[in-house]
């Protein structure tokens, strides 16, 4: 049987409106949640107190007095001394401006008036499976909680459109790209690893092997499934949003017969190049395999080996899976000394498969 989560709900300050709150606290009843109701002019040291003896998923604070700022502030330094981290509701009448600054300081959720039951009930949910809550255990050593630092780019991006900061809004729009890029790059540079170590103890083939192997577990169902479309139509809107999330610099044309996306800067296979992290650049310790075969699945050329995916991927793979709408070829894009050249890679997808 599933121990049901336990959530505590109370007042603080001097506000003495407690309707809602208990309106909210049959919500949650009536959603499967244990509810602790603590009632009204609670302090901080109270709250925390109740919420590590009862060993709660969730702590949920209302406000109608104005006190919102400074008595969730204090709420979070003591759950911070105490050491518990468990998501923190805020209720009430919450200024737009105020609760973006709550967000930012670490509660969860901002609930305001005339949300719908079922609505409460989801985002407590919600934010319950994705909240993994560190809780102090007798005899563990004490943390001090930071829940401010899982606030995303795209929650403080969204809190400032509501609030019509443009400002704001724009300079957490360029932070939900900023904090991708490491993440990708690592990305890259880990597959290309990966590769290397195939290569350097089971030889070249291997490499295209396994490039082979995973384009036939993620890649296939996903062709399949837009072959079933009738055209390419799909594939080129799907194409073209992959290389817009890698970070790609690319233009489109189009003509009676194909679509050409021509990539002046692969953010993938271009960055590595750039960055000098292929083996035969020597001018990063990464030093990331170059094959040196010659055949259809290099372009006929030495090829990183994170770029042997895309010959297999574009070319080969589709030509053997009975959808042969792709033709691409390699541009260096950077010279030896990573500079940029006039060499772009080109990938073409046919209106009709050409076989």
């Amino acid at each position: 049987m599933t121990e049901k989560k336990r959530i505590l709900l109370a007042k603080m300050g001097l506000d003495c409106h407690d309707t809602g709150i208990v309106t909210v606290a049959q919500v949650l009843r009536d959603a499967g949640y244990e509810v602790i109701y603590l009632g009204l002019h609670n302090f901080a040291q109270q709250v925390v107190k109740v919420a590590i003896e009862e060993d709660v998923d969730a702590i949920g604070i209302s406000f109608l007095s104005g006190q919102h700022m400074t008595q969730m502030r204090l709420l979070l330094e003591q759950m911070r001394r105490e050491g518990i981290s468990v998501p923190l509701f805020c209720g009430g009448v919450i200024p737009d401006d105020d609760a973006l600054a709550l967000k930012e300081m670490g509660v969860a959720e901002i609930i305001l008036p005339g949300t719908l039951s079922v609505d409460v009930a989801q985002r407590v949910g919600r934010t319950l499976a994705q909240t993994a809550a560190v809780k102090p255990f007798p005899g563990a050593e004490r943390t001090q909680a930071r829940p401010e630092l899982s606030v995303t780019a795209l929650d403080k991006c969204k809190a400032a459109i509501e609030r019509d900061d443009r400002a704001e809004a724009l300079r957490q729009a360029q932070a939900i790209w900023d904090e991708w890029r490491p993440l990708h790059d690592l990305y890259v540079d880990m597959s290309g690893l990966f590769c290397t170590y195939i290569r350097d103890r089971l030889g070249e083939e291997a490499v295209a092997d396994v490039w082979r192997f995973i384009g036939e577990r993620l890649w296939k169902p996903i062709l399949m499934q837009m072959k079933k479309t009738g055209s390419t139509d799909l594939l080129v809107q799907v194409y073209a949003q992959f290389l817009r999330a890698h970070g790609h610099r690319f233009s489109v044309t189009e003509d009676d017969e194909k679509t050409i996306f021509v990539m002046h800067y692969c953010a993938s296979g271009g960055m590595l190049m750039r960055d000098g992290k292929n083996e035969d650049s020597g001018r990063h310790p990464v030093n990331i395999a170059v094959i040196k075969t010659k055949a259809e699945w290099t372009f006929h050329q030495p090829l990183s080996a994170y770029c042997v995916h895309t010959p297999l991927w574009m070319d080969i793979l589709p030509r053997e899976w009975g959808w042969d709408v792709f033709e691409s070829s390699f541009g260096r894009q950077f010279d030896d000394d990573g500079q940029p050249v006039d060499e772009p890679c080109v990938a073409m997808i046919y209106k009709q498969p050409r076989s």
